[in-house]
């Protein structure tokens, strides 16, 4: 009788482990390369949280909105440029006349300015002013309370919905 393994049944294990690694680690690279890839609109401010600043983080888009590029404390981030618009954004301030924003003009190499299209500016507890982004039939509401952006689809409905959260607050006291 027979108490030991073979030496093919050994190395048959050995190759069955190796393929079940190759396999996990393939498919873990592929979900983390999917994971960078998928920086948009709606988790561009959970994206903005990885990155390590002292006072201000601040993303900016221009050129129609094609190059966002990603500034932290005043100084351009190397490698920094996303894609993260197809069309120019409207972007509007929350507030009673909800006019839209016009952002400052950046300059990048001395002798050029860029119009800003988008602007999205952190500071040190990941606050910055609401905002509401209209773009590829979609509105945004950017609330500094949350990382995430609330997606909506019609502009209407990001007044009315602010509007309910402000008089549930109201009315729980």
């Amino acid at each position: 009788m027979k108490k030991a393994f073979s030496l093919f049944e050994l190395i048959l294990v050995v190759v069955i482990i190796g393929i079940s690694y190759t396999f996990i680690n393939i498919n873990f690279s592929k979900l983390s390369k999917k994971d960078e890839a998928t920086v948009n609109l709606k988790n561009i401010k959970e994206y903005l949280s990885t990155i390590e600043y002292n006072d201000t983080l601040s993303l900016k888009c221009i050129d129609e909105a094609k190059r966002c590029l990603i500034f932290v404390d005043g100084e351009l981030l190397e490698e920094s440029n996303l894609d993260i618009f197809k069309s120019i954004p409207t972007v509007y301030s929350y507030d009673e006349a909800m006019n839209i924003k016009d952002f400052e003009y950046i300059d990048m190499d001395g002798y050029r300015n860029f119009k800003v299209d988008f602007e999205l500016t952190l500071d040190k507890e990941l606050r910055h002013e609401d905002l509401i982004v209209e773009v590829d039939e979609k509105v945004y509401y950017f609330n500094p309370l949350f990382l995430k952006a609330t997606e909506f689809t019609y502009l209407n409905e990001v007044i009315g919905a602010i509007t309910k959260k402000i008089d549930e607050v109201k009315y729980a006291f």
